[in-house]
């Protein structure tokens, strides 16, 4: 199935074949493809250290291999969903390593009919 809308989250700091192929992935389900790049604050916050490369750099990379439409901003705070309510996804795509996310968007879904589908994929990056 097509969406209009797919939005994936990540940091991507070192894109390789695993992150290419998720990404891959959610193309072919979305028209348009949203990639909601983890900032450097709450990065640091989820790793205790900063990325290898920071925002501005893991953004020109995922834009210099054209494989999304948007490479966004993601929210600043964890669970706060606020590029779902700014960009309006029809689907969400996450990996298997995204198992946290798969369970704080579930309990937002419960509370917020803003929370779209979501597909979790069996891609390993």
């Amino acid at each position: 199935m097509t969406y209009k809308r797919a939005l994936i989250f990540g940091s991507f700091d070192g894109l390789h074949s695993g992150h290419r192929e998720f990404i891959s992935y959610a193309r072919r389900v979305g028209e348009e493809l949203f990639i909601a790049l983890t900032p450097d604050e709450l990065y640091y916050e989820l790793h205790g250290r900063l990325p290898r490369y920071d925002f501005d750099l893991r953004k020109e990379i995922l834009l210099s291999e054209s494989i999304a439409d948007q490479v966004i901003k993601g929210d600043h705070e964890q669970n706060t969903w606020h590029v779902i309510s700014i960009y309006k996804p029809d689907v969400i795509i996450l990996g298997v390593n995204n198992s946290e996310i798969f369970l704080a968007l579930n309990r937002a879904k419960k509370k917020n009919d803003n929370i779209p589908k979501i597909l979790t994929v069996m891609c390993y990056y």
